[in-house]
């Protein structure tokens, strides 16, 4: 009688690990998008101005705003400046669509009608532009 006892227990301790080790909650991990316009599409918050070898943070300066990246294709997005001064005076306010984003590497490159305005990195769009003075600058915005 003790080895079918034996085997019992054996039995119900193998079937119980078995029920508890399923019934563990697994984490629920958000999967990554893996279309290219889908990763880079946010809003992003100004935050430092860069010109005449000076980099300031946004605090800083005059401006306050955000960019928002909008996906229209996989491979082409749609971009809304809203960066104006903060007497509410606009600064960069436009919208450009059919812009087209690539990757190389960790960074990726936007590109308008031929051109490379801006480039990015994880949570960060960085855009290369000239004022009405033609001297260039540097505006870069985060997530």
């Amino acid at each position: 009688m003790k080895p079918l006892l034996h085997f019992r227990l054996v039995w119900l301790a193998l079937l119980l690990s078995a029920t508890l080790v399923t019934a563990c909650k697994k984490d629920n991990v958000v999967p990554q998008p893996t279309d290219l316009s889908d990763r880079v599409a946010g809003t992003y918050t100004y935050s430092e101005l860069s010109s005449n070898g000076q980099t300031l943070p946004a605090d800083e300066t005059n401006l306050r705003g955000t960019v928002t990246i909008s996906r229209q294709t996989e491979t082409t997005v749609r971009i809304a400046f809203a960066i104006s001064l903060r007497n509410g005076n606009p600064f960069l306010n436009d919208v450009l669509n059919d812009v087209t984003v690539r990757e190389n590497g960790s960074a990726f490159t936007y590109e308008y009608s031929g051109q490379t305005f801006a480039q990015g990195k994880a949570n960060q769009f960085v855009v290369n532009g000239r004022d009405t003075a033609n001297n260039p600058f540097t505006l870069t915005a985060t997530k």
